[in-house]
C-alpha cells in the first residue's frame, strides 16, 4: 500500500495581551474567535481596569470604581455582552428620570411609533425646567453642530461655540451640561464640538435605540468573573491575573516577542497587544520598541479629567426610581442597585445607591467627609430619607477619562504600529469615540482586526454602528 507524508499542521499564532480592561478582553474574545493561541497579562487581581470593581477592605463589600452604563449606540461594547454570555446581566432602561432643583420629577422616554429623532421631541418638548425659547434653541443647534465638517467642528470647544449660538446659561446648566459633562467625562470648557456631537447626534437622535440605558445589575467585577473570564477560559484563552508585565522587548527583527513577567519567566510570543493606558505604554515597551512607533511619543499631550463616585448604604430604600438626573446640583446621577446585605454585619438588609459627579475638580481636595455631607444634603432635599446613610464612601479617579479636547483626534494612535507584531488597544487609540467602555471594546477589536490581517484573515470584528434613520439624515445632513 502506497503512503504519503503527513501534510504538517501550520501553528497557531501566539498572543500576548498586556492588560485585562474592557480593551484587553475584547482583544482576547476577538483573536479566540480567529483562532489564535492568546494569553492575557493582568497586574491586578481584578480584571476590568477602570472599568471594574474592587473589594472595599473595611466591609468586604465589592463595588465597581464608578457607575458605567452603555447606551444603545454601543454596538461594540453591547455585542461583546453577547458573545461573552452576561447581556442578561444588564438591564435596559428607555425611561430617564430628571429632578429639577425643585424635586419635579420630568420623565424623559421615547415614542416608539415616531421616527428618529422626532422619537424625543415630545419627551423634550415637556421638560419644563426649560423655557420654550430654549428648547427652540437648543433645536437650532444641534442642527447647526451637524452640520460643520469634521475640521470645523474638532477645531472648536464646545462651551464657547454654545455661547455664540444664543444658548442661555441655563439651558447650558440643564441640557448640554448635563448630557455632555456626564458622556464626556469633562467640562464643555475642554471638550471639542465633534466629541459633543458624536454623543448628541449618534447618542440621542441616530436612531431610535440610540439612548437606551443599559446598566449593569451586578458589580462589574462579578460580571467580568463570572461571566467574561469563563467564556474566554471556554475558548482557551488563559488569563493571568496579578502578573505585572516588566518588558515587553524582541532580539531582533522576525523574531518575535519576548514578555518579562515579574517573578516569573521569560515567555515568547508571535504577537503583542498593549492594552494599557497610554501613560504605560513606555513604561512597559523596551526603548527600541518605543522608539519605532512615533505616534507614542504623542500621549503625554493626553490630558485628563476626574470622576468621583459616593457609595451610600441606607436601611430603607430613599426612592423608588431607577435613577435620577439632577439638574442644579453638585451631584449629577443617581443610581439604585436595590436590596443587598449592610455592609457592617453582612446580615440586617441594606439598600446601596451610588451618586456620580464627573470633572469633578471642584470637590473639596482630600476631604471625603465634606463630600459626602454635599451629596448627602442634596439627596435630602429631595428625599429626606437620604439625610442619615449607614455608611459613605468616596472614591475619585483622577485620570478616569482622557479630554476630548479640540485637535486630540489628529494624535490618538492607530491600533497598527509600524512593528510587525505589535498592536495597540485601549480608549485613548483613534477609535472615532470619546472615553467610553464602546471606544475601549472598538479599540480592542481594531487591534485584534489589524492582527488578523497579518495571517491573511480579513473579515470585520467591528460591530457597524447603528444607522442613522432617513429622517435624521434628511434634518442634519
Amino acid at each position: 500500500m502506497k503512503t504519503g507524508k503527513r501534510k504538517a499542521t501550520k501553528p497557531r499564532p501566539s498572543v500576548a495581551i498586556v492588560g485585562g480592561g474592557l480593551a484587553g478582553l475584547a482583544a482576547a474574545e476577538a483573536l479566540s474567535r480567529s483562532g489564535m493561541l492568546v494569553t492575557l497579562f493582568e497586574s491586578r487581581r481584578y480584571l476590568g481596569g477602570r472599568a471594574g470593581s474592587f473589594c472595599d477592605e473595611s466591609t468586604g463589600q465589592l463595588f465597581d470604581h464608578c457607575q458605567h452604563v452603555a447606551m444603545g449606540c454601543c454596538t461594540n461594547f453591547l455585542d461583546f455582552c453577547q458573545q461573552t454570555g452576561v447581556a442578561q446581566l444588564f438591564r435596559r432602561d428607555r425611561k430617564l428620570h430628571y429632578i429639577d432643583a425643585r424635586g419635579k420629577v420630568y420623565p424623559f422616554a421615547p415614542v416608539e411609533a415616531f421616527p428618529a429623532p422626532l422619537h424625543l421631541a415630545p419627551a423634550f418638548l415637556r421638560q419644563g425646567y426649560l423655557t420654550l425659547g430654549e428648547r427652540l434653541d437648543i433645536g437650532t443647534a444641534l442642527r447647526r453642530m451637524a452640520q460643520l465638517t469634521e475640521e470645523q467642528a474638532e477645531a472648536l470647544h464646545v462651551g464657547p461655540w454654545l455661547r455664540e449660538r444664543n444658548q442661555s446659561p441655563a439651558a447650558i446648566k440643564r441640557f448640554w451640561e448635563v448630557i455632555l459633562v456626564s458622556a464626556l467625562g469633562d467640562s464643555i470648557e475642554k471638550t471639542s464640538v465633534a466629541a459633543a456631537r458624536k454623543v448628541m447626534i449618534d447618542g440621542f437622535l441616530a436612531h431610535r435605540h440610540s439612548a437606551d440605558l443599559h446598566v449593569p445589575a451586578a458589580p462589574l467585577g462579578r460580571i467580568y468573573e463570572e461571566g467574561i473570564a469563563r467564556a474566554l477560559f471556554d475558548r482557551g484563552v488563559r488569563i493571568e491575573l496579578e502578573s505585572p508585565v516588566d518588558e515587553v522587548f524582541r532580539k531582533s527583527v522576525g523574531s518575535g516577542f519576548s514578555v518579562s513577567v515579574k517573578d516569573e519567566e521569560t515567555l515568547h510570543f508571535d504577537n503583542v497587544v498593549m492594552a494599557t493606558p497610554g501613560r504605560r505604554v513606555k513604561a512597559v515597551l523596551a526603548p527600541r520598541l518605543f522608539e519605532k512607533v512615533p505616534d507614542l511619543a504623542r500621549v503625554d499631550k493626553f490630558t485628563h479629567a476626574p470622576i468621583t463616585s459616593v457609595h451610600l448604604w441606607y436601611p430603607q430604600p430613599i426612592t423608588d426610581l431607577p435613577h435620577a438626573v439632577l439638574l442644579d446640583r453638585t451631584s449629577q446621577w443617581l443610581f439604585a442597585h436595590g436590596e443587598g446585605k449592610s455592609p457592617h454585619n453582612g446580615e440586617t438588609p441594606a439598600f446601596y445607591y451610588q451618586v456620580v459627579i464627573s470633572a469633578s475638580y471642584n470637590l473639596p481636595s482630600g476631604d471625603q467627609q465634606a463630600t459626602i455631607e454635599i451629596v448627602t444634603r442634596e439627596l435630602s432635599e429631595l428625599w429626606p430619607a437620604a439625610a442619615s446613610p449607614l455608611l459613605a464612601r468616596v472614591l475619585t479617579q483622577r485620570q478616569a477619562v482622557f479630554s476630548a479636547a479640540p485637535g486630540l483626534e489628529a494624535i490618538r494612535p492607530p491600533q497598527a504600529t509600524p512593528v510587525t507584531g505589535l498592536y495597540l488597544a485601549g480608549d485613548w487609540t483613534k477609535t472615532g469615540w470619546p472615553a467610553t467602555m464602546e471606544g475601549a471594546v472598538r479599540s480592542g477589536r481594531l487591534a485584534a482586526e489589524a492582527l488578523c490581517r497579518r495571517y491573511d484573515q480579513n473579515d470585520s470584528l467591528v460591530t457597524p454602528e447603528l444607522s442613522h434613520s432617513w429622517l435624521c439624515r434628511k434634518l442634519y445632513y
